[in-house]
């Protein structure tokens, strides 16, 4: 299904709409939090590679990013389970969706989340080592990744809760900008 999701997305949301994924969506984002910490977040450190905006409180650039070494997988789980309950909060109480429910809610996000990142790993890497991960290069690159992930998210609800289109871009935006505010700013 994982694989799935990346060339024939509408069917593998078919798919989960009839099965429980949430052992699969578990360990997808276990895997995805923890890999991201090991590869992505060591590399920049390692590489001292420059911050989008520095650290607040004063904190000198070098010790948060060994502090994030150790609490990014933690604030990466705590970050989709966020966008789950938006997705589920908002569907169910604005948008019209009533047997819509948190369980699937997070499986859709999780799922989401997983795929585009698969290409994060090589593509941070390649940054880190050519142009030091410097912002000017990362960011568009995961501006990119985020658009693919929160149309996945629309695409998602729309196929298993059949919600009208409009409605999921409005569910896709709220995960973008949630993901934004907790990782882009709050993070780095």
């Amino acid at each position: 299904m994982v694989i799935e999701l990346a060339y024939n997305p509408s069917r593998a949301f078919d798919r989960l709409k009839e099965i429980d994924a949430l052992r699969l969506a578990v360990a997808l984002l276990a895997i995805r939090s923890s890999v991201t910490a090991a590869v992505t977040v060591t590399g920049m450190y390692v590489h001292r590679s420059p911050m989008f905006h520095k650290p607040p409180f004063g904190i000198e650039e070098q010790a948060y990013r060994y502090y994030e070494l150790f609490w990014y997988a933690p604030y990466t789980i705590l970050t989709v389970l966020t966008i789950a309950f938006a997705m589920f909060y908002v569907g169910r109480r604005f948008l019209g969706a009533p047997d819509l429910s948190f369980r699937k809610s997070f499986e859709i996000v999780s799922l989401s989340f997983f795929v585009p990142w698969l290409l994060t790993v090589p593509g941070d890497c390649l940054l880190i080592i050519t142009v030091n991960a410097r912002p000017q290069f990362l960011v568009p690159f995961h501006i990119l990744i985020l658009t693919w992930e929160c149309s996945l998210i629309a695409l998602g609800f729309r196929r298993i809760f059949g919600l009208a289109a409009a409605r999921c871009a409005v569910l896709g935006m709220i995960a973008a900008s949630i993901f934004i505010v907790m990782t882009g700013l709050v993070v780095r």
